[in-house]
């Protein structure tokens, strides 16, 4: 039924019913094994999965351990940044007073395709000099710098119905980045014996 690299090769065949109500006979499910990855490869532009398994293993069907070995993106298209799902960074100024955050993240993940969105502040301490007394003395405060993090599908999800919803709320949008996979690492598992 499967090939001898398959990576099913030694799954159970198991009956089940499909939605039909027919009997089917599949492998069963084949969770990821832990991988003892040791090696991590930084993620280039136009890379394909197959290729690295041929650049590190010398056999292009053997991506699907680089897959098992990264179990935090759930295709190999993610995995390498070429996927049409796109991470996003949207900066932010909250409305004054209490930001509605809960209602506004939610809205934002009832968009179609949006398939993540969560708040993301980063903090920052700012120094300032000043004269107290007749002395300069240093006065540190913590800033706040709002954004959220937003994973959607790009063919799907038109970049105006998030700000949309931001705008609704009494968000401003100050700035959109990307968040690439250009540079990033991915586990490469050791080659087997």
């Amino acid at each position: 039924m499967f090939t001898p690299d398959s990576r099913y090769r030694r799954s159970p065949v198991i009956a089940t019913v499909n939605a039909a109500g027919q009997q089917i006979h599949a492998a069963e499910l084949r969770l990821p094994p832990p991988t003892p990855g040791t090696f991590q490869h930084r993620v280039n532009d136009a890379e394909r999965i197959d290729s690295l398994a041929n650049q590190y293993y010398r056999d292009p069907l053997a991506w699907w351990r680089i897959a098992d070995a990264n179990p935090a993106f759930a295709t190999p298209d993610e995995l390498l940044g070429t996927s049409p799902w796109i991470t996003e960074r949207i900066a932010v100024t909250p409305p004054a007073g209490a930001a509605p955050w809960a209602q506004t993240l939610a809205a934002a993940a009832a968009i179609a395709g949006v398939a993540r969105v969560v708040r993301d502040p980063s903090y920052r301490l700012i120094v300032e000099l000043h004269t107290v007394a007749g002395e300069l003395v240093e006065l540190v405060t913590e800033q706040i710098d709002e954004a959220v993090i937003v994973t959607s599908h790009a063919e799907v999800t038109p970049p105006a119905a998030l700000a949309g919803v931001l705008a609704a709320a009494g968000f401003t949008v100050i700035g959109r980045a990307a968040i690439e996979r250009t540079g990033q690492p991915i586990v490469i598992p050791p080659e087997r014996g």
